[in-house]
């Protein structure tokens, strides 16, 4: 049997032991329902293959279709299982990228023993894991991205094209999933150029490079070509030339980016907290002594991968989002590998210090216990935050709205966490539809009231001058042109307005706001349970607040971050107020009702600001 192909099927069993562990944790703690954020939406794009959020992700809204088609269980379990197996290649990615580092390792045994145990402690790390567990976008990133670092580092080596022409159709393919994928473009440039300087360039294997990267980039050919066909969720109407660019590019994102020294330096501080936690202390010393020991040996790849940790940490400290922690995968991963070259570097010193220690038993032994001890420190550290199995916060909270509702109710909603939940409720699983959520954010973009006017014109028919009159509006707004601020609050404020009055006396209507625009509302804003029933006029509205069940929080109790608490506090304050207006009213039964669920919502609480 050749030699290559006697190393490739050594590579093999250690990286699918690294895949089938990874896999098999991610199972046991994998989350069954729907998510926050974006998970509802993501879900419902992979079922009708839509358009979702910018940038479109449309690789893995593809792959996400084959996932709904073939993969068992309820369709957000099969996304959350796609998410497992991505993340879990990912992890045996990870192996491969440092078997390929030239360490000086005498033995292939402690070197493959010391990739398997650092790749596994990468994998449970808690930002990784979560990847693994619940249905997001980032998996196929790091995936991708790994792949790609896997072939830039083996093209370094060997000077072989095909690794940089497939490295960088893999690095093209990352980009249409996130474009957090130019993390990377500093450290290729740095390769490039460190290899054969800025005229190098233009030599004909880098020409045919773009070309592979382009290759791949034309998959985003997906989100004019689908959108054209007006899917069930067209974000942004991007079969236009300016809607493709602005979605494209995350436009309506850049309020949130590059705001302040202040902002950059406060996200920094929060990365620096975030490695501790994902690599404890033990794997920062690693870290360092794998830094000192790279660039001593190997400084073009040293600096290739300290370049990508620097790009992510620079860039993803200038972004102000609740889920950044995944923008820092990246960063995760190449410190992972200066990881692995600190395993490494400790290993290359008892070969030093202890004679024929490669053929004795005690480094096989040493071995071991790293391949058990390195991850397992991780695993136990990080599995009871990182279990999901039994969470199903988001669910809950859109079923507690929906609860607040009568029969073909219809409520305005600010909060995406119980909006994007409750797309996958109504839109795959046909819960309550007869209840009508929305978004009262996305009403300020042209798409939405295009979806809103597809799906629910009996709701708009009446108030199609007020809609038109915001929509021209609006049209300057999402060029990029100059626009009327006043114009657009004004205009808005009437559309929603005639959307309520032309509604109220035949549907319930209700809505969650608690913006001060909304108390300059016409109607009388009665609390109910998750909801403000809107009526015109102040006739006392009857609620069972039994129906507020608060079991999944309790369920929960150890996974509670900061954005399950706010969800929470917001039924908290509503049932508060609903004690109030019940007090008013004279009904002292429903008042003790509301403050017996009140009280038992405060210990859930904890952390959150009032």
């Amino acid at each position: 049997m050749p030699k290559d192909q006697t190393n490739k099927i050594k590579l093999f069993r250690p990286f699918l032991i690294v895949v089938g562990i990874a896999a098999f944790i991610y199972y046991l703690t994998a989350c069954r329902s729907v998510g926050y954020i974006d998970s509802g939406e993501l879900a419902v794009n992979c079922y009708v293959l839509g358009i979702p959020h910018p940038t479109g992700y449309p690789l893995y809204v593809n792959l996400g279709r084959l996932a709904v088609m073939f993969l068992p269980g309820p369709v957000i379990f099969r996304c959350n299982l796609l998410s497992l197996l991505l993340t879990s290649f990912a992890a045996g990615a990870l192996f491969l990228v440092m078997m390929a580092l030239p360490v000086k390792l005498k033995s292939s045994f402690i070197k493959s023993t010391s990739a398997t145990a650092v790749a596994l402690f990468a994998a449970f790390s808690g930002v990784w894991w979560a990847q693994g567990i619940s249905n997001e976008v980032y998996c196929l990133t790091i995936l991708l991205s790994t792949l790609a670092i896997f072939y830039f580092s083996r093209y370094n080596q060997t000077k072989e094209n095909r690794f940089l022409l497939i490295g960088f159709f893999l690095w093209g393919l990352s980009f249409t999933v996130h474009l957090s994928s130019i993390f990377l473009a500093v450290a290729i440039l740095y390769l490039i150029i460190s290899a054969d300087g800025w005229r190098g360039i233009i030599k004909p294997k880098y020409i045919w490079s773009v070309g592979f990267f382009l290759i791949a980039l034309s998959f985003y050919l997906y989100i004019p070509i689908r959108a054209s066909h007006t899917p069930f969720l067209n974000w942004s109407n991007p079969q236009s030339w300016q809607g493709f660019i602005n979605h494209l590019t995350g436009w309506q994102y850049r309020v949130w980016m590059f705001n302040s020294l202040e902002q950059m330096f406060g996200g920094i501080k929060y990365f620096g907290k975030l490695l501790y936690g994902q690599f404890g202390g033990a794997g920062l010393i690693l870290i360092i002594i794998g830094m000192i020991g790279m660039f001593r040996a190997e400084k073009r790849l040293a600096f290739f991968f300290a370049l990508i940790i620097l790009a992510d940490v620079i860039y993803s400290s200038n972004y102000e989002i609740y889920d950044i922690e995944s923008y820092y995968l990246p960063a995760i991963m190449c410190l992972a590998v200066f990881a692995f070259w600190g395993v490494a570097e400790i290993y290359c010193w008892f070969e030093k210090k202890t004679l024929k220690m490669t053929s004795s038993p005690k480094i096989k032994v040493i071995a071991i216990s790293v391949l058990i001890l390195l991850p397992l420190s991780n695993l136990v550290r990080n599995y009871a935050q990182s279990d999901y199995s039994r969470w199903r916060l988001a669910e809950a909270g859109a079923e507690n709205i929906l609860q607040s509702m009568e029969p073909n109710g219809i409520a305005f909603i600010e909060n995406w966490d119980f909006y994007s939940p409750w797309l996958y409720m109504r839109f795959i699983e046909n819960r309550r539809p007869d209840a009508i959520l929305i978004d009262k954010e996305l009403m300020k973009r042209s798409w939405y009231l295009d979806f809103l006017q597809r799906h629910y014109p009996e709701i708009l028919s009446k108030s199609q001058s007020q809609i038109s009159e915001f929509k021209k509006a609006l049209v300057p707004f999402e060029s990029g042109g100059q626009y009327d601020s006043r114009l657009l609050t004004l205009t808005y404020e009437a559309m929603i307005q005639s959307i309520i009055e032309n509604n109220i006396e035949k549907r319930p209507f209700y809505a969650n706001f608690e913006a001060a625009q909304f108390y300059n509302f016409k109607q009388y804003k009665i609390p109910t349970g998750g909801l403000y029933r809107l009526q015109s006029n102040p006739d006392y509205v009857s609620f069972d607040i039994s129906k507020i069940d608060i079991s999944a929080w309790e369920t929960a109790r150890g996974l509670l971050d900061d954005r399950a608490r706010v969800a929470l506090d917001y039924f908290y304050r509503i049932v508060k107020k609903r004690a109030g207006y019940c007090y008013q009213a004279g009904y002292i039964d429903e008042v003790n009702d509301c403050r017996r669920l009140a009280i038992q919502m405060e210990p859930l609480l904890k952390g959150i600001e009032k």
